[in-house]
């Protein structure tokens, strides 16, 4: 009796839980910009077959997790060129909380979702400067935030859990249009997703501290 009360208590559990909840899933996003000379703009996503405002300023926003959250560029971010730095903002599609997951010294232009070999997601965010132009990347734990940045970085592969990043000389990528890197390392995300949480990056400090 008491193995039996163990083995369906999860199922009445979850039966007992909104459909609602259940079922929401973001299927679509976009930014509603007032005029072509806005750079920024409404994050308004379908829900359900209804447009949902999430957010009143943003840059960009990415769908995550199957529709279960959407992610989004933010202007709060932690300084940098022209206090040009940006926010990553996660929106949970069935409850409507937000949680801020990273506050960075560059502009954010790209995420993307990747699996770690045990099954765990990572955001793999693309950044920019826009002082030397510069490429910057980061990694994010959608549950947790940012784990991990690299300066002067792109993302060149994901394979089997593990990314690939080229390292970039400052100097070549001010000198040449498509520098070549200096090197490429690897990691492995169940690694890096094991990491503590960072810090917003406080305005002031050196960038080198964080590498």
């Amino acid at each position: 009796m008491m193995l039996f009360r163990r083995l369906i208590l999860p199922v009445l559990i979850i039966s007992l839980l909104p459909a609602a909840i259940l079922a929401q899933t973001a299927r679509s996003v976009r930014i509603v910009r007032q005029s072509p000379e806005d750079l920024t703009g409404q994050v308004v996503t379908m829900i359900d077959g209804q447009e949902r405002v999430i957010a009143d300023e943003a840059w960009n926003a990415w769908i995550i997790e199957e529709g279960r959250a959407v992610v989004y560029s933010g202007s709060d971010g932690a300084g940098g060129f022209e206090n040009e730095g940006q926010s990553l903002w996660r929106y949970d599609a069935a409850t409507g909380g937000k949680r801020k997951l990273m506050a960075e010294f560059f502009m954010i232009r790209k995420v993307v979702e990747a699996q770690s070999r045990s099954g765990e997601t990572a955001l793999l965010v693309t950044m920019m400067d826009g002082g030397l132009g510069a490429p910057h990347v980061a990694v994010v734990d959608p549950k947790r935030g940012q784990v991990w940045r690299q300066q002067m970085a792109r993302f060149v592969g994901v394979r089997n859990g593990n990314i690939a990043v080229a390292l970039y000389d400052p100097d070549e990528i001010q000198l040449q249009e498509n520098p070549r890197p200096r090197k490429l390392v690897y990691y492995s995300l169940d690694d890096l997703l094991s990491r503590n949480a960072c810090p917003c990056w406080p305005v002031g400090v050196p960038l080198e501290v964080f590498e």
